[in-house]
């Protein structure tokens, strides 16, 4: 993101500390152009007054907005306000030495996943590297993605010959993956079972007729998590929803069943 240090800081010095934000249930956008601006506490008239979130569409097209906060600052609180940044393309990643083992890795451990320190933060998964000739377990954490709406693909060991290179974990642009053309099957044997799937902490629906599409591994010459996601159901009625895919032992090999609406 293109911003400045500059911080826009507006309003006295409040000595009440604000209350705790609230959890908004987005309306539907209204287009494709629309950012959504959150709610936040304003102190009026001598107490806290809540203004809703809403959603804008901003002058320069790409733009994201940067939410305002309150900051503690001389004993009290001051309003910084929010803004719109240009969003540019993320930094390429740091070049590393390779991380090669000549053993398997061990199994994943299932970590207990705490509550998130506040909105916008993302799980980063646990792993295993190889260092000093031994295995070592990095405990997962909570992180902010450097752009909103990117997400985290999870480091993951692929084996090249007679060794296993650890794929390093990085924050990307979500995606999904393409469909198959119109009135045809698509079936792909991979001969190397997906990994366990990925604890995926749900957020609250968007709207009624909405529903959790669950996250899944994608295979794409190695192993992708494609992250779970809200969608609308077609055409919604009592006892709908969303039968989740998987992926399905046949023969020698697994094949990808599609999920569907009921």
């Amino acid at each position: 993101l293109d911003i400045g240090l500059n911080l826009n800081i507006s309003g006295p010095i409040i000595r009440s500390a604000p209350p705790p934000e609230r959890v908004e249930v987005l309306p539907e956008s209204p287009g494709p152009d629309f950012v959504w601006v959150k709610g936040h506490w304003a102190w009026h008239h001598e107490h806290w007054e809540w203004f809703n979130g809403r959603w804008e569409r901003p002058a320069q097209r790409g733009a994201v907005w940067i939410p305002g906060e309150w900051v503690s600052q001389n004993g009290g609180w001051v309003w910084v306000e929010g803004h719109y940044a240009v969003q540019a393309p993320p930094p390429p990643p740091p070049q590393t030495e390779r991380v090669i083992a000549y053993e398997p890795p061990p199994s994943s451990i299932q970590e207990a996943v705490p509550a998130a320190p506040g909105p916008g933060y993302i799980w980063v998964q646990g792993y295993w590297t190889h260092h000093h000739g031994g295995w070592r377990w990095v405990s997962g954490h909570w992180d902010i993605a450097p752009q909103p709406g990117m997400i985290w693909t999870p480091s993951q060991w692929v084996r090249e010959g007679d060794h296993w290179v650890l794929i390093e974990g990085h924050f990307q642009p979500q995606s999904l993956p393409p469909p198959p053309p119109q009135g045809q099957s698509v079936e792909v044997v991979v001969n190397e079972a997906p990994p366990a799937p990925i604890f995926e902490a749900v957020p609250p629906a968007p709207g009624a007729d909405f529903f959790w599409v669950s996250g899944h591994w994608h295979w794409d010459h190695r192993w992708v998590w494609v992250h779970g996601h809200y969608d609308r159901h077609p055409h919604f009625h009592p006892g709908g929803g969303w039968v989740a895919g998987h992926w399905d032992r046949r023969g020698g090999g697994f094949v990808w069943v599609e999920g569907y609406w009921r």
